[in-house]
């Protein structure tokens, strides 16, 4: 599930096993509170506890990308800084500073002779740490600082005549779930993509739209690995059901599905039973970053009665009642 934690810039430290910064970047981050002191000079100071999103898969913090994972803001995992951005460039600036600061400590005992090996090793680290900077901005496009317009989803409807795709970034200034709420005439399948996949789709969808023709094409020469029947979610304008499938398990019977804005399970409901059709009506085609596993967590709460949910090993949770979380 999404979160709405603001997002803003700030200086993130990239700091060695004992706690000492090594260096600091540019990376955006979740805002999860905001603590304000006064001085007995009346100044006010500000704290911000954030959640940075990437941190590294170890116990250190290497300057290669693949070292790091993407995670979901977590209020017991926070980082404590001074100053939070609106924009990068002044985010740039800060970390500017405070590399500069952790130069100039190294430089107090050192000799004269040993200030260009110095200097020289310090940039060398800072020019390793500046591509994983660059990366990380590139990977966290989706993150909108204020309320830009950077889309959670990308979508396109086909027309059921000529076949061409149109409507294009229809709904990408909503959420996927008030997507969901806007559906009605049009039959429609939701697809989860990966981030980069995502980010291409997101950039076809805007720049090149007049490249695409059919569905068809589109698919063969932008997303040829994926899976048409292996959706995510499918709206049945008929029924107003939307069901909710896990593109990737083959589940013989048994699915999740939404109603009126609640969630149900049906034992001998048959997952991914529907395909793509053109013929009949308009259907639109909604590509997401969100997971299975968003999905049941975002309509815990509206789960009308079920023991347990389990995916993989992993209970989300267990003797549900109407209105109880998790």
């Amino acid at each position: 599930m999404k979160n709405n934690y603001p997002i803003k810039y700030a200086a993130m430290p990239i700091e060695n096993n004992n706690g000492e910064p090594l260096a600091y970047i540019v990376s955006k981050c979740y805002v999860i509170s905001e603590e304000k002191k006064y001085s007995l000079d009346g100044d006010i100071k500000y704290n911000y506890n954030v959640v940075f999103p990437y941190q590294s898969c170890g116990n250190f913090y290497p300057a290669d990308y693949g070292c790091w994972k993407r995670v979901d803001p977590d209020i017991n995992n926070t980082s404590k800084v001074t100053y939070v951005f609106d924009d990068y460039s002044g985010a740039l600036s800060f970390a500017s500073i405070k590399n500069a600061d952790i130069l100039k400590n190294k430089k107090k005992f050192i000799s004269i002779q040993e200030l260009e090996a110095v200097e020289s090793s310090y940039q060398t680290i800072l020019d390793h740490y500046e591509d994983l900077q660059m990366k990380i901005e590139d990977n966290t496009f989706d993150l909108s600082i204020n309320g830009g317009n950077k889309p959670f989803i990308q979508s396109v409807s086909v027309d059921p005549v000529s076949k061409k795709l149109n409507n294009f970034g229809q709904f990408s200034n909503l959420s996927l779930y008030s997507c969901l709420d806007c559906l009605y005439s049009n039959n429609a399948f939701v697809y989860s993509l990966s981030d980069s996949d995502f980010q291409e789709i997101n950039n076809i969808f805007y720049d090149h739209p007049k490249d695409l023709s059919t569905y068809d094409e589109f698919k063969q020469r932008f997303l040829p690995n994926y899976d048409d029947s292996k959706y995510l979610l499918f709206y049945d304008n008929e029924t107003g059901i939307i069901e909710i499938a896990n593109p990737n398990e083959n589940i013989v019977s048994g699915s999740y599905y939404l109603k009126n804005n609640k969630m149900y399970y049906d034992e001998t409901m048959i997952p991914h039973s529907h395909s793509l059709n053109f013929d009949k009506d308009v259907t639109t085609i909604i590509y997401t970053r969100e997971k299975y596993e968003d999905i049941l967590k975002s309509y815990l709460p509206k789960l009308d009665s079920y023991d347990e949910i389990n995916i993989g090993g992993k209970v989300l949770k267990k003797k549900l009642r109407e209105k109880e979380w998790y």
